[in-house]
């Protein structure tokens, strides 16, 4: 009886410390990286635009949360990759894709909040409205290339500005710089001349003689004045 007994109580406590079941380990790992973009995309979309002081508690307890989260979504990859090299092809493909997750939330939340930074086509959208409606003088008779400012009225990303270029003889060198944001070579745009407003330029076109231009004076992907 009492061998029984012995056998029953091994059997439950080699039960409790076994190992979880990959496939369990999986779920539990898809319900935390779901329920921390969830948080992340509430706090970063419906929070944080309602706290208007900026020395607010609440914003520095988000700021630290979202933090968190980011240097753990990038966790998840190295994890996955050392998984990948001890051969655990299943848990590693499982916290590749949680670190995939987290990272497209990053521009889940961008799209919400409309950070034309990261999506600037609403802000080339603005521009090329204002080029259609001819609401300012673009001296489209003047051949020569030059720049029109249109100030923020395109509502632009913090520290940028809206332009139209005209170049109808395409003699600036501004094909060069188009295709998401870069560091502009295009000699009209004078990155060196202060105040410096072309750091940084994204550049689309508009018709035939015109570009619509979004100049900033800080090269925000490098995170260092030009």
């Amino acid at each position: 009886m009492s061998d029984s007994k012995n056998t029953e109580a091994s059997g439950r406590a080699s039960a409790k410390s076994a190992p979880k079941s990959p496939a369990s380990h999986s779920i539990l790992l898809a319900i935390v990286i779901f329920a921390a973009t969830a948080l992340d995309i509430f706090l970063e979309v419906v929070a944080e635009p309602r706290i208007t002081d900026g020395t607010s508690p609440l914003l520095d307890v988000m700021i630290t949360i979202s933090l968190i989260y980011v240097l753990s979504t990038y966790s998840l990859f190295v994890v996955g990759v050392v998984l990948l090299l001890r051969r655990k092809l299943f848990l590693s493909v499982c916290y590749l894709a949680a670190g995939t997750v987290g990272y497209l939330s990053f521009y889940a939340v961008a799209a919400l909040k409309d950070d034309r930074l990261v999506f600037p086509g609403g802000a080339h959208r603005e521009i090329a409205a204002i080029y259609e409606r001819r609401d300012v003088d673009f001296e489209i008779s003047n051949l020569s290339p030059h720049l029109v400012s249109l100030d923020e009225e395109c509502h632009p990303p913090h520290g940028c500005g809206c332009w139209v270029l005209i170049d109808p003889r395409h003699t600036s060198g501004v094909e060069n710089d188009r295709g998401g944001w870069r560091r502009p070579t295009a000699p009209i745009f004078l990155p060196q001349t202060l105040p410096v407003r072309f750091a940084i330029v994204n550049v689309r076109v508009l018709d035939s003689s015109a570009y619509s231009v979004l100049g900033c004076d800080m090269d925000f992907f490098a995170w260092k004045p030009v």
